[in-house]
């Protein structure tokens, strides 16, 4: 192995200990469109919950369950793409 292989194979290693994959959300229902905060610690998305006929925004910390519903209209509702949510 090349000291330049053996390099990148540690800065690899060092990046996957940091950053483990994890659900941002495990609720019922459809959830869609994550948006994460600037800072990484929050995150915005659509969920349409069970027995529901559309979807509305909720916010929610990062590792954390409890989301706060933003929206609350009959339309279907949902975060525009490249558009940031105020924080």
């Amino acid at each position: 192995m090349t000291p330049l292989e053996r390099r990148n194979q540690v800065v690899n290693s060092r990046a996957r200990a940091r950053f483990a994959r994890a659900p941002l959300t495990s609720y019922p229902g459809w959830q869609c469109c994550p948006s994460l905060s600037r800072d990484g610690n929050e995150v915005a998305f659509t969920w349409t919950r069970p027995k529901q006929d559309n979807s509305d925004i909720y916010v929610k910390l990062v590792g954390t369950e409890n989301a706060v519903r933003l929206t609350a209209d009959p339309a279907l509702d949902s975060v525009p793409l490249g558009r940031q949510m105020a924080g």
